[in-house]
């Protein structure tokens, strides 16, 4: 009988539509351990929580800074949504103080923090930007460390399993 249950509320909640399934905070530390380990401390983050997918529902925004990396330093972004009714993560690398586009110029403990913020942007400046507004959801994750050109990232909703899902603009 039990096993009848829970596969009738296991067909019903297959059959809901996408979206309806909403994101809890469960959902979100449970990405966070598994993209940034299972030690993390929350402590360390920084969360947001705002629609930066376009879906009409709240997506978590995590930052934090990695001082373990081999490879250097690293401002880490994780946002955390869903699709399909299932939560998805998809995390973002900017490194501190190396020669690329997306490099931040600050040094962790020297300077301020990096500001994580949404900002939302006008039909207009997209177009300008970027040429095309229909592909890029107008709400920029904006990282600025208070030193270089801001840098700001627009989730792509239409890329492709294993593709790109964001377009960054610095500024």
């Amino acid at each position: 009988m039990l096993r009848a249950f829970i596969l009738l509320c296991a067909g019903f909640l297959m059959m809901l539509p996408q979206g309806v399934l909403a994101l809890d905070e469960t959902d979100f530390w449970a990405a966070v351990r598994t993209q940034w380990g299972t030690y993390t401390a929350p402590d360390g983050i920084t969360v947001i929580r705002e629609d930066v997918t376009c879906d009409g529902e709240p997506d978590y925004i995590a930052s934090r800074t990695n001082l373990d990396d081999p490879d250097g330093t690293w401002f880490e972004l994780l946002v955390v949504t869903t699709q399909g009714g299932r939560p998805h993560s998809e995390p973002i690398g900017i490194p501190y103080g190396m020669e690329a586009d997306v490099a931040l110029c600050g040094t962790p403990g020297e300077t301020l923090a990096p500001l994580v913020r949404v900002e939302r942007w006008d039909t207009a400046s997209l177009i300008e930007t970027f040429g095309d507004q229909d592909t890029l959801c107008p709400a920029a994750i904006t990282v600025d460390d208070h030193l270089c050109d801001k840098i700001s990232f627009f989730w792509l909703p239409d890329s492709a399993e294993g593709q790109a899902r964001f377009a960054m603009h610095r500024n």
